[in-house]
């Protein structure tokens, strides 16, 4: 029952973590436009998703410390509670901002709530580091990103809904309503957590860092394996909405299949990367995940490439390598916690820090294959574009096999060992 209950109350955390990141990607720049906002201000909602890129900056300060008036707590269940406030405290004062008539406060707001909630992230996954410490932290990777991508969902899909229903004010007490039921399993099981000291790992004597990353065995081949692993994918992701527009379908229907149907893909392959982690190990999900992403992009170059080129199959493929990319997505992630714990001789344990800046290197490869992306498909065209995507996923694919192979396995129950599958 205490393990369910640690998962289901993560899950709720990460699920009100992905809320504000979903409101900003897919439904407020939809909403600004319907009310007549400039693109140009539109575009600074961009700057909202820049706090999960730099977390890592201010991660191990994070760890190191408890907040004012939370001293009784734990410092990563403190800096939860207190972060959870003060972005409450955000999204209620979204109330007043008109997205009519005060757009850059509203961006500014929006921001502020996607700071928050990204320091939080830094806090949670600590804490889910450590209360799993010892597992192949398998079912709480598919709590984070199920949770995650279902929060994108209601904040991203539904919310928009609500706001051609009821306008901007029901759309911000939707948001506070989730974010309260979200946090309610946590608040509920807050006991639990503050009283299994045993259970949690301990930082080194020295307090956390960033530098100390670098002087931990096998830093080199995690940190490029968090670099590369979603490069491929969202090179061709991110050409799929302006292959749809000169296709001719209307941003609607792109905001529906982007939104819903693909972010259902992203839940069902997290779920089904839990179920095959009991028969498979990390190594052969990433492979098979990788694989059938690559064939996906393949698949889109060679529709794109016929005469009839048909928008089903490209929302198709698109679907599927949403899929196919979240069995590796909870299999690395997985893979990222357990090295996330610390050195065993306990000279370098800082999980909060370690597994951010890992969140972070994933960033910054998806941000720069996403340049890479539009700059190949200017010049060689989107099918072949796609066809460089899948060569692309063929070699990280060889590369992040070799990675496994060079970092040895921690997880006392994976199903085959890493060298064999790398092998």
């Amino acid at each position: 029952m205490k393990y369910n209950a640690n998962i289901v109350s993560l899950f709720g955390l990460y699920c009100a973590q992905g809320t504000p990141l979903g409101f900003a990607l897919f439904a407020l720049p939809g909403i600004l436009r319907e009310q007549g906002a400039d693109l140009r201000f539109i575009g600074l909602v961009g700057l909202s998703m820049l706090p999960w890129a730099f977390k890592f900056i201010w991660a191990s300060w994070l760890e190191n410390r408890r907040p004012w008036g939370f001293r009784a707590l734990p410092a990563g269940l403190a800096w939860i509670q207190l972060l959870k406030l003060l972005s409450l405290a955000a999204i209620a004062a979204l109330f007043w901002f008109d997205p009519a008539g005060h757009i850059i406060g509203l961006v500014v707001m929006v921001t502020a709530v996607n700071l928050f909630y990204a320091t939080q992230d830094v806090a949670v996954d600590a804490l889910a580091v450590r209360t799993f410490a010892g597992s192949r932290h398998v079912n709480v990777n598919v709590g984070q990103v199920a949770g995650f991508s279902l929060g994108m969902l209601v904040g991203g899909v539904v919310s928009l809904y609500v706001f051609y229903r009821t306008g901007w004010q029901g759309t911000v007490l939707l948001c506070l309503l989730i974010q309260v039921v979200c946090h309610l399993p946590f608040q509920l099981h807050l006991r639990h957590f503050a009283r299994q000291p045993a259970e949690v790992a301990p930082l080194g004597e020295k307090g956390a860092a960033l530098r100390y990353i670098f002087r931990r065995k096998h830093w080199k081949p995690v940190i490029l394996t968090a670099l590369l692993f979603k490069s491929a994918s969202t090179l061709g992701a991110s050409l799929v909405s302006p292959l749809l527009v000169d296709m001719g379908v209307s941003l609607d229907q792109i905001a529906l299949i982007s939104g819903s149907v693909l972010i259902v893909s992203y839940i069902a392959g997290a779920v089904a990367s839990g179920v095959l982690h009991r028969w498979l190990s990390s190594a052969r999900l990433t492979l098979i995940g990788l694989s059938g992403s690559l064939l996906c992009w393949l698949g889109m170059a060679l529709s794109l490439s016929a005469d009839r080129a048909s928008t089903q199959w490209v929302f198709t493929f698109f679907v599927l390598e949403g899929f196919f990319f979240n069995l590796c997505c909870v299999a690395l992630f997985a893979w990222f916690m357990c090295w996330s714990e610390g050195e065993k001789d306990g000279s370098v344990v800082q999980p909060g820090t370690d597994f951010t800046l890992l969140q972070c290197c994933e960033v910054l490869g998806s941000s720069t294959a996403m340049v890479i992306g539009g700059t190949l498909a200017h010049y060689l065209g989107f099918a072949n574009t796609f066809y460089m995507a899948a060569l692309f996923g063929a070699v990280i694919a060889l590369v992040i096999m070799r990675c496994f192979r060079r970092v040895p396995d921690r997880s006392p129950d994976e199903p085959q060992p890493l060298n064999e599958v790398a092998q």
